[in-house]
């Protein structure tokens, strides 16, 4: 047996897809991180063998279709990712001689990966889990659209534990200390913003500045229980 064949079917596809997106590391980080947690949100949720090698596939590939977007119209938005990808996907899986019931789900998943109604099956979900857990990271997204992504997306006991971990910290409110701006008062259009000290569950303490505005409309005060999400403090009915 050859070193090739050896290797694990898997292993061999993300050499063929680092090969496909030569010289972007950027996109080759990417999937490889969606990999690693789409294949861990699987087994955490005991999918069986052949959906699990579907969802772990359809993770090395799910971005497939961004490079020939790019070269064919100059962008490669969601929906252009879906149309482009599922040719390549199957060209690059008959190479490695896959079943062709999982080359079928696998095209469905990547042509379908960016639409997030109406998603079916375990290996859907958690492939869309496992990219929202990345790109909210590599995007830098805010606290209302991790916040939104929580809600709308993450329905697997796993996904949901892997997400508070990675984006949500509990903590409880200290102390809120409002700026004294002596007696001049508050310049007129300055926003107003309190010191918040953070005690939280590792036992760090956090100060952090939050507008007042938004400290009252969320009707945070001091001794409440609160999740720091991306340096914001979420009231905790917002999440739970």
């Amino acid at each position: 047996m050859t070193d090739m064949q050896s290797w694990k079917l898997t292993d061999q596809l993300m050499l063929k897809m680092m090969e496909f997106d030569s010289g972007d590391p950027k996109r080759i980080q990417h999937f490889t991180k969606v990999y690693e947690y789409a294949a861990m949100i699987g087994r955490m949720q005991k999918l069986d063998s052949k959906m699990q090698l579907i969802l772990e596939t359809a993770a090395v590939v799910h971005d497939i279709g961004i490079h020939p977007a790019e070269n064919r119209y100059g962008k490669s938005d969601g929906k252009l990712q879906e149309q482009e990808g599922p040719a390549y996907v199957q060209k690059m899986l008959a190479t490695l001689n896959y079943d062709q019931e999982v080359v079928t789900r696998v095209m469905f998943l990547v042509g379908h990966h960016h639409t997030y109604t109406e998603i079916e099956g375990d290996d859907y979900r958690i492939l869309v889990e496992a990219d929202f857990l990345v790109n909210l990271y590599e995007d830098h997204a805010d606290s209302r659209a991790i916040l939104a992504a929580y809600h709308r997306i993450f329905r697997t006991d796993a996904g949901r534990r892997i997400f508070e971990d990675m984006f949500m910290q509990k903590c409880t409110v200290q102390k809120i200390e409002e700026p004294d701006y002596g007696c001049e008062g508050r310049p007129d259009g300055k926003t107003m913003l309190d010191k918040v000290v953070l005690i939280c569950e590792d036992g760090s303490l956090k100060t952090i500045a939050a507008e007042d505005q938004y400290l009252y409309e969320k009707e945070i005060n001091e001794g409440d229980r609160v999740y720091l999400i991306a340096g914001v403090p979420v009231a905790k009915n917002e999440i739970e």
